[in-house]
């Protein structure tokens, strides 16, 4: 249930991405840039719930924290193992990062000159973004059934795919094949996260991190390298590039797989030694 209940988590984070574009574009139709007010209404709510949700003994707790639960809590020092399973993993969500961020920036202006409207590259990314929540809803779930590094191999093996026949779509096909590359790239959002806990479970905050920030993050470097392409070729040959990162990831993600394994087998040696 642990993938399911990450899902839960991490699509309420795509359906604000979705949302929010969405939300500015009524606010700036109205007023114009004053019009962004519009989400501060949304912003004290989401406190007022957070606040609710926590209480005010919990936001005390952690003020004034427990020092027996403190030292029952020490940081355990991390294997050189769980360090190059991690850093295996995190630079698996860089290369899907970097498909995610590149589709993003410059899906709107890729639709442009190919001919339609800027309207319709909004709509196009807006699907892009719920089909990544719908990914992000699925893969947790999935994962539960079939195994983490089943689903995160079909991701990075169809992503792929998907992006190619994507650029060489036309009409109604196209919000298809937007959706199918959100959705293929969602999968991996909970699964990264929570495959991040169970390389390293004796600080699960800090695995969580390394993936959410250091996997993430740096997916605007590469989309600035599909920009860099594009501006010294064209646009559709910086978005025909976001077809080989995933295939990175995929043999990282392999790799870290059977690091996985053999980390396994040596600590059951080791404990019947």
């Amino acid at each position: 249930m642990r993938g399911a209940a990450q899902s839960i988590f991490a699509v309420g984070g795509n359906f604000g991405s979705a949302a929010s574009p969405l939300l500015v574009a009524v606010g700036l139709s109205w007023l114009n840039l004053p019009g962004t007010i519009i989400l501060i209404p949304i912003a004290l709510l989401v406190s007022l719930l957070l606040y609710w949700q926590l209480g005010p003994d919990d936001l005390a707790d952690s003020h004034h924290p427990d020092p027996h639960l403190s030292q029952r809590r020490r940081p355990t020092a991390m294997p050189g193992e769980a360090k190059i399973g991690l850093a295996l993993l995190v630079a698996a969500v860089m290369c899907r990062s970097w498909v995610q961020v590149g589709f993003m920036t410059y899906l709107p202006e890729w639709i442009e000159s190919q001919g339609g409207t800027l309207a319709r590259g909004g709509q196009m990314l807006a699907v892009f973004a719920v089909a990544t929540g719908v990914g992000s809803l699925t893969g947790g779930s999935l994962s539960d059934r079939i195994g983490r590094g089943q689903v995160f191999i079909l991701s990075m093996v169809l992503i792929g795919p998907a992006v190619w026949l994507f650029l060489h779509s036309a009409g109604p096909w196209q919000f298809l094949l937007v959706g199918l590359v959100g959705m293929l790239i969602g999968l991996t959002l909970p699964v990264a996260v929570i495959m991040a806990q169970e390389t390293w479970p004796y600080g699960v905050g800090f695995a969580s991190a390394l993936v959410m920030g250091l996997g993430w993050a740096p997916g605007g470097l590469g989309a600035s390298f599909t920009g860099y392409v594009a501006d010294h070729s064209s646009l559709d040959a910086g978005l025909q590039l976001l077809i080989f990162p995933p295939l990175l990831g995929l043999a990282c993600i392999v790799v870290y797989l059977a690091w996985q394994r053999r980390s396994v087998r040596i600590f059951s040696s080791d404990t019947a030694g």
